[in-house]
């Protein structure tokens, strides 16, 4: 009885492996449209793909079912067609909330084609909030914060800020943006006027005369809704007469080494002041199995030029071996002590 049951199950199984349609060669894609939040008296549109594959049987016809529920929803086209083989049709559902509050609707694609995949009708969900038309004008203003980074003194760095009418009704936007205090300056300042949608680029200049970090606000003001009527943009900036460092690379890596064997690599260091001053200092001495090969440990380099320091890798053992050298400078404060480190492994010689 257990062996007459076992093959029951077997063929069971089999019939219904062999009974499994083909892979579906039409497909619908786009069944959960989600509108987000659109203004009462606005629009969007969004699209379902309707596809035959060049394997199907033939054309398939599609009909499409009506809305189920109030006038939010339309289908811009036809509901009836039919879809080629090898080709897709795009339909467009367009969403016109008349009023606020989540407006979701339904619709069903009938058609002939492979349902191994796609249920026939195929459901369609669209779902979106009306929103209240904005009372008053819009502001966006980005950034609000703007970094210069190091500066050097008697150059300049300009950053741009975007005021922009955001409103989504036909309002304008009014303000006003004071000047920035030196070292900043800017390419517009005072009342500025904005229809909607439209934008105004401030330009703002640092030029440093003396080192040392610069901070302001710029308070604008404007006729926005009560949370926004006020923006505070922030500058900010750092100058430094120093030279300005450049040591390549970070990490001298010698990898596998036999006992005995030499490997060098070459340490640079780069003056890359946009002025004229003389990059100097010391590069510290590593410990065995690394050692200075060539080049001096101490430098004086002018704006623009290089100095190469070689180190040389002769493992005495098996094993890996880990060094740090340090390059102390007159550079700018961030970057007055830069740190090398060496990486190398001893290895037998087979």
């Amino acid at each position: 009885m257990k062996k007459l049951f076992t093959l029951v199950f077997v063929f069971l199984s089999i019939s219904v492996s062999l009974a499994q349609p083909p892979p579906s060669k039409f497909t619908i894609t786009g069944t959960n449209l989600q509108y987000q939040n659109i203004t009462v008296g606005k629009s969007k549109d969004l699209t379902v793909s309707i596809r035959v594959d060049s394997t199907a049987a033939a054309d398939v016809d599609v009909t499409v079912g009506a809305l189920k529920i109030g006038t939010q929803y339309s289908v811009i086209g036809p509901l009836t067609f039919t879809v080629a083989k090898n080709t897709t049709h795009t339909l467009t559902i367009h969403f016109a909330p008349t009023s606020a509050g989540l407006k979701y609707d339904t619709l069903f694609i009938s058609h002939n084609g492979d349902t191994s995949r796609s249920k026939n009708p195929t459901r369609i969900r669209m779902s979106g909030t009306g929103v209240v038309a904005d009372t008053f004008p819009k502001i966006s203003v980005a950034p609000l914060n703007n970094n210069f980074g190091a500066i050097t003194v008697g150059k300049s760095v300009t950053r741009n800020v975007v005021i922009k009418n955001v409103t989504d009704t036909q309002r304008t936007l009014t303000g006003f943006l004071p000047a920035p205090k030196a070292p900043f300056t800017s390419t517009r300042n005072g009342f500025f006027q904005l229809a909607q949608g439209d934008s105004l680029i401030v330009g703002v200049t640092c030029t440093p005369t003396t080192a040392g970090s610069f901070f302001d606000t710029l308070k604008l003001t404007c006729n926005s809704d009560t949370i926004n009527q006020t923006k505070l943009i922030t500058f900010r900036a750092t100058a430094d007469t120093s030279p300005h460092i450049a040591v390549s690379p970070q990490f001298l890596f010698y990898g596998n080494v036999a006992i005995g064997t030499t490997v060098k690599r070459t340490l640079v260091i780069v003056n890359i002041s946009d002025t004229t001053k003389m990059l100097t200092g010391t590069v510290s001495s590593p410990t065995l199995p690394y050692a200075l090969d060539s080049g001096s440990l101490s430098f004086s380099i002018p704006r623009g030029d290089t100095q190469k320091v070689v180190f040389s890798f002769t493992p005495k053992k098996a094993g890996q071996a880990i060094d740090s050298i340090f390059i102390s400078s007159n550079a700018d404060s961030a970057n007055k002590l830069k740190r090398v480190y060496l990486f190398g492994t001893g290895i037998t010689d087979p």
